[in-house]
């Protein structure tokens, strides 16, 4: 138990110093969290929505392992199908290449249920994001069903889309790892695929994050996954410093509450269990400790949901109102002014990066003058 609590200690005192070393970008980023909590306090129905995809990962994941357990009890040299019914016989596929779809599958059916996840997050968030000030029609805890059934019957293929192209990323990381293992003695061919992991890598890490944007447009517009993602890079192109100033620290925000909550309440739970004089182990405290902190990461995984679906539609208010929050107005947490005195902050900090971000609008500015000098010429 000391050892316990001197790592808690030493665990706040670097939250502490991390915090205060960046509290002008904390408090913007709790600012935003405010925003994105009040949209979840409103629409209690999201925890439904958790609740229902946590259900749905459970059962997938007792699915594939069941399967893997029969397709991995097969010899090697079995061919997959010739021992079927009759009825449902097709041909025979060698089980290494069963093995490589059942492997791609997980991904795909992993990426699409965080999607789904994420997707009806965004349409409850943007709904009450842009009819908050009006009256509710329903109740609020039934408000999740609209949102989850059109993601569930309109918008799946565009989820299945954008997971598609995470799952893609991930398998081929997951077949690069195997040559790897296999190629451990041609240093050439393993520094090969390490720098094709590496690229992998940060190629799987740029889809996720289009697609955070791109499933909120697919929520709230019911357009197909490709617009949406044009339509965030749209947006992201033109408010760059806002996305910058809002995605800086929630990472970092998110990670330090989990750990602090999860060790707090641990150590509560490790005083409680020596206050009834009762018997435990290091094993089961580790159990315990894993099990809230996974609580935790569910619970900072809608905020962030929650926090992802409040910049897009910050940033639409804005492009929609000639750059003026107009759905913020009445909000008590003040967002549209400290992101804008947050803006001017960054400004000031880095004059070259905004020179450089202008660069390609005065560049096109510069093309559209010559064309319609040119056009004026004759």
């Amino acid at each position: 138990l000391k050892v316990l609590a001197y790592a808690v200690w030493v665990v706040a005192a670097g939250i502490f110093i991390a915090i205060f070393a960046l509290r002008s970008k904390v408090a913007l980023t709790v600012t935003i969290f405010e925003e994105a909590c009040a949209s979840c306090l409103t629409n209690m129905g999201i925890y439904p929505v958790t609740v229902f995809v946590i259900m749905l990962v459970l059962l997938f994941h007792v699915f594939w392992a069941s399967t893997a357990v029969y397709l991995f009890s097969l010899p090697g040299d079995t061919n997959v199908g010739e021992d079927m019914p009759a009825f449902v016989q097709g041909p025979d596929v060698p089980l290494r290449m069963v093995l490589l779809y059942f492997a791609f599958s997980y991904f795909w059916v992993c990426a699409f249920l965080r999607a789904l996840f994420h997707a009806s997050v965004a349409g409850i968030v943007g709904n009450w994001y842009f009819n908050r000030h009006h009256a509710s029609v329903g109740s609020p805890l039934l408000s999740w069903w609209r949102p989850l059934w059109a993601n569930l019957t309109v918008s799946h293929g565009s989820l299945a889309m954008g997971s598609f192209a995470v799952a893609i990323c991930s398998f081929l990381r997951y077949v690069l790892k195997k040559l790897e293992r296999w190629s451990k003695s041609h240093p050439g061919i393993t520094t090969a695929v390490k720098c094709c992991k590496c690229c992998m890598w940060c190629a799987e890490k740029f889809v996720k994050f289009v697609n955070q944007y791109a499933y909120v447009y697919v929520a709230m517009e019911r357009c197909t996954f490709c617009s949406g993602a044009k339509k965030s890079f749209k947006l992201i192109s033109e408010y760059p410093v806002q996305l910058v100033v809002m995605k800086s620290i929630n990472g970092f925000v998110l990670m330090c509450g989990k750990v602090f909550l999860t060790c707090f309440m641990l150590l509560l739970f490790v005083m409680g269990m020596e206050g009834m004089d009762r018997e435990f182990c290091g094993l089961f405290v580790f159990l315990v400790g894993l099990a809230l902190y996974q609580v935790f990461k569910i619970q900072a995984d809608v905020i962030q949901a929650a926090v992802d679906t409040v910049f897009v539609c910050y940033v639409l208010d804005l492009s929609l109102n000639d750059g003026e929050a107009v759905h913020l107005r009445q909000s008590a947490s003040g967002l549209h002014q400290k992101v804008s005195a947050a803006v001017r902050e960054y400004e000031k900090q880095f004059p070259e990066e905004i020179e450089l971000q202008k660069l390609p609008q005065k560049r096109s500015s510069s093309e559209t003058d010559l064309m319609t000098a040119g056009t004026a010429a004759p």
